[in-house]
């Protein structure tokens, strides 16, 4: 095994000269090279999965115009995914030599792992003027959409999935995908699919440690039910009679390392498919981020949800939790001033840190890092040149101690930009200067961050006492997969900064934020590409939810029971206890405004996602703490579901009606040439479909009639040539709907 290992090394460091070869990120190619020095070439910080005995990396690829996937299945390479150029793939190990050079694959990119980042939030939000239906012509609860949450530590038992009343259970669709015990959805090959909830109460739970995602999911679409004994309505959530869709996507650490950008599209994708083969609208919420990226909506994680979202698929991301951490530094270059010098921290605990450098495309750079021990210079790496190559260095510090370092700088990366990304582990007590040497102007943006999911370390840059150098600062600390246009972004505000447990305590948090403020920890804009980032804000410093009655850190004894728990609830069917806790986080803000997503969805299944953004901003509660507004803080300010709402039923009802919009979907995308288009409709209703090409040419027109309800039409496209298409299809009332999708 380690020899073959060290052949993969010996193919990284060569070049691959001899043959036209996929460009590979800089983490694949530290993998590639450092693999061997691990048991079984399992290295921490990458994405496994153990399929039928056999194991996988996790990786996203970015192929090109009419690429077959042929050669990869030959490779026993599984393809999940396919959206538009991004495709999803579980490599086995042995075939990575084969893979790596396979023509027609442009990018390759092991995944980058990714970390987790009700009563006053509905309140603040507007939300419950909402599910009263004051004012409008009825309440709105999210019935009739989909809220897909991916995330992890869900409890299936959990009391907040059920209908408000506790009488009917509300989980239509689970997808573990660390569990081996059941059978993998259609079109993967991993992970345990249960559609029945007598299954699921067995299972119990995907995680028995974590409480992450049962406390989000409680937030967008939880019942409330056992959050009171008056009532249920305390802790109840955003949506509470929505359908739920649940995409599990972190394991116990024994079992696989890490989850990635490759498991997020797979389970956007699968959630999609099913809101769409039963006709309903959808938003997926997903409150963890990742720090690598050029931040500006160009990766390939960007480019798949754009794809994969459109009329009635919305996307919800939490902004992130860097805000509060000078992790960021900006240099513009001149023909005078051509070195940057800042100063690189990392946690201690862990000792590492990445260092994520990007630059203007054609505006060439280069890197190197140099140790210090107070003014004194110590060991250096020098410039290192932009080749594409990896290269490692063991400095030693003054202390004899060493520093380990690996750079891949490359010319072009993914976008047409230049990058250098260095992964940084010290022993030494030695300080780490960051030097960039730019001769020809341009601009370089530099990212501080290490991530061993679930937990993500946000580091400063400092200028070390040096007046020489720059310290970092709070900008540009949005998530990268935050970043993509179709994203709804949410940063976070605080609606609770102190509270009473269940035991009669209280406890409060240490900032001294005031209410209605932005929290502290919230992740700032712009994207590197100057647009305001987040969309939103909403409630997210302190947010009482459910929580996972398997976790043992909330249950008695444990370490945020006495702290964290306020009420508790004893259900009588099964004799187990369900806890309501608080959490703060944009993890809370973000399922937050994907609850307001579904009601605004119930009112209007075909908005897509730049209609959702707009109708957020133009909406949004603006006061003294957000000030004008849009802004790299607030976005358009904190979200208001009751006037959002109005606006889209206004929007719906002054719409004429050549220019209302059917409620239509299309099934799979990207697909081999068989679709299903799905309507829903008052009543039968003749339909014209014509297919066009992004260029405007007609290549295909049928028409049908359309029956009255949930209708299914099967489009055949053989004789089309690959590529992606807009369908076009209108009603003889005049209503008519666009469908972007991908024809492989």
């Amino acid at each position: 095994m380690k020899l073959f290992f060290y052949l993969l090394a010996a193919l990284v460091l060569s070049g691959f000269a001899a043959i036209a070869q996929p460009h590979l990120s800089p983490r694949t190619k530290i993998y590639l090279q450092e693999a061997a020095r691990y048991e079984g070439g399992i290295m921490p910080g990458y994405v496994y999965k153990s399929i039928a005995g056999q194991r996988y990396l996790s990786a996203l690829i970015q192929v090109q115009p009419g690429f077959s996937d042929e050669p990869l299945k030959s490779l026993g390479v599984l393809i999940g995914t396919k959206a538009g150029r991004v495709w999803t793939a579980q490599i086995p190990l042995a075939s990575l030599p084969q893979f790596i050079k396979t023509s027609g694959i442009g990018y390759i990119q092991l995944d980058q792992p990714v970390q987790v980042s009700l009563d006053s939030a509905r309140h603040y939000s507007h939300v419950d003027s909402v599910q009263q239906g004051l004012g409008l012509s009825q309440s709105f609860l999210g019935k009739g959409v989909v809220v897909g949450i991916i995330d992890a530590g869900f409890d299936y038992s959990s009391p907040a999935l059920w209908d408000t009343g506790g009488h009917y259970y509300r989980v239509k669709r689970v997808w573990a995908q660390k569990d081996q015990s059941a059978t993998a959805p259609i079109g993967f090959f991993y992970g345990s699919e249960y559609a029945d909830s007598t299954a699921l109460m067995t299972a119990g739970t995907d995680k028995a440690d974590m409480s992450h995602g049962t406390h989000v999911t409680g937030i967008a679409a939880g019942s409330g039910f056992g959050s009171s004994a008056s009532n249920n309505r305390q802790f109840r959530g955003i949506a509470p009679l929505s359908d739920i869709v649940l995409v599990g996507i972190m394991p116990a650490q024994q079992q696989w390392i890490n989850s990635g950008g490759s498991d997020v599209i797979d389970g956007m994708s699968y959630i999609f498919h099913y809101a769409a083969s039963v006709g309903k609208p959808c938003v997926i919420n997903l409150s963890w981020g990742t720090s690598l990226g050029a931040h500006d909506g160009s990766s390939l994680f960007s480019e798949a949800v754009e794809s994969l979202c459109g009329p009635g698929k919305l996307f919800v991301n939490s902004a992130g939790n860097a805000g509060a951490v000078k992790g960021h530094v900006q240099k513009g270059f001149s023909p005078t001033d051509t070195l940057l010098n800042t100063f690189v921290t990392y946690n201690a605990s862990v000792k590492k840190t990445w260092v994520d450098i990007w630059g203007d495309s054609s505006k060439y750079f280069r890197v190197g890092l140099r140790l210090y021990q107070g003014n004194t210079a110590g060991d250096s790496t020098g410039f290192v040149p932009y080749d594409g190559s990896l290269r490692s260095f063991t400095l030693v510090g003054s202390d004899g101690d060493t520093c380990f370092i690996s750079i891949v700088a490359d010319s072009i990366e993914y976008n047409g930009k230049p990058r250098a990304f260095i992964s940084v582990f010290s022993n030494t007590s030695d300080s780490i200067c960051v030097q960039v040497l730019a001769k020809k102007g341009g601009t370089v943006n530099l990212w501080n961050r290490y991530v061993d999911a679930p937990t993500g370390y946000e580091e400063p840059f400092t200028n070390g006492g040096k007046s020489w150098a720059v310290g970092g600062d709070t900008l540009q600390s949005i998530s990268d997969n935050a970043s993509g246009p179709s994203v709804i972004t949410v940063g976070a505000y605080a609606t609770k900064t102190s509270w009473r447990t269940q035991g009669g305590a209280v406890y409060g948090y240490t900032s001294n934020t005031p209410l209605g403020a932005i929290a502290p920890f919230s992740s700032t804009g712009p994207t590197s590409d100057s647009r305001i980032k987040p969309d939103i804000t909403g409630p997210g410093y302190g947010v009482v939810s459910s929580v996972n009655s398997y976790d043992p850190a909330f249950n008695p004894g444990g370490s945020s029971y006495n702290s964290s728990v306020v009420s508790s609830y004893l259900n009588p069917a099964n004799g187990r206890t369900y806890r309501y806790a608080i959490l703060a986080g944009t993890s809370m803000s973000g399922p937050v405004v994907a609850g307001v997503v579904a009601l605004l969805l119930e009112a209007n299944p075909s908005l897509n996602p730049a209609q959702a953004i707009n109708v957020l901003k133009q909406t949004a509660i603006v006061d003294a703490f957000t000030g004008t507004v849009p802004n790299n803080t607030w976005g358009g300010g904190k979200v208001n579901a009751y006037a959002a709402l109005k606006l889209v039923l206004q929007q719906n009802s002054v719409a004429p009606v050549s220019a209302k919009t059917l409620p239509a979907g299309i099934y799979p995308n990207p697909g081999d040439g068989q679709f299903q288009i799905s309507l829903m409709l008052d009543a039968p209703t003749q339909i014209r479909l014509e297919i066009f090409e992004l260029s405007g040419r007609r290549v295909h027109s049928e028409n049908w009639q359309a029956e009255a309800g949930f209708s299914t039409h099967a489009l055949t496209l053989n004789h089309v040539a690959a590529g992606v298409y807009i369908a076009l299809l209108s009603s003889s009332s005049g209503s008519s709907s666009s469908l972007r999708f991908v024809l492989k």
